[in-house]
C-alpha cells in the first residue's frame, strides 16, 4: 500500500469528534455502520399511538378526522398522494392517507372513547411526531400512549 494512505484518520471519526481510529482506509467499519444507521435510505420511523378518553362526537365525525389527518400530513412535511375515509354504522371512522413518504392510518371506536393511529414515514424531512401532535390537539384525548420504532436498519441494538 502506498504511504500516502497510511495512518489516515477515519474522516467520520474526525467529523464526529470521536477518538479517531488509525485505519488504512477512508472510513472505518465502525463508522460505516454508524453512517448507515444515520443516513440509510431505508430508515423510517413508525409511531403506534393509542388515544383514550376521547369525545364521542369527534371520534364519530368523518369530516373532522379526515381534515385532521390531512392537516397532520402537511404539518409533518409529508406529501399526500391520496386519502380515503369511511364512516361505519352505527359508529366509528377509519382514515387512511397514502404518502410519498409512506402512510398514516387512523381508526376510531367512539363508543369506547378510543382512537388508534399508526404513522410510518421514511426520509430525513418527514416528522411523524409533528403529525401526531396535530391530531392529538384536535382529538384531545385524556390519555395517550405512543410507541416509536426506528425501522429499516440491519444493525439493531437488541441484536447485539
Amino acid at each position: 500500500m502506498s504511504s500516502i494512505y497510511r495512518k489516515f484518520k477515519c474522516r467520520v471519526c474526525k467529523e464526529k469528534k470521536r477518538n479517531p481510529c488509525d485505519r488504512d482506509i477512508g472510513i472505518c467499519q465502525d463508522c460505516e455502520d454508524y453512517r448507515l444507521e444515520e443516513d440509510h435510505p431505508t430508515k423510517g420511523t413508525l409511531l403506534i399511538s393509542e388515544f383514550w378518553g376521547c369525545d364521542f362526537d369527534i371520534l364519530n365525525n368523518e369530516t373532522i378526522l379526515k381534515k385532521a389527518a390531512e392537516s397532520a400530513v402537511s404539518s409533518a412535511k409529508c406529501t399526500l398522494l391520496k386519502s380515503f375515509s369511511h364512516k361505519f354504522k352505527p359508529q366509528g371512522v377509519s382514515v387512511l392517507c397514502f404518502l410519498e413518504e409512506s402512510h398514516l392510518a387512523l381508526h376510531t371506536y367512539p363508543e369506547y372513547g378510543y382512537c388508534s393511529i399508526i404513522i410510518y414515514t421514511c426520509g430525513h424531512e418527514a416528522n411523524p411526531k409533528e403529525a401526531l401532535k396535530i391530531i392529538k390537539n384536535i382529538i384531545k384525548p385524556k390519555e395517550s400512549f405512543i410507541n416509536e420504532k426506528i425501522m429499516g436498519l440491519k444493525k439493531r441494538e437488541e441484536d447485539g
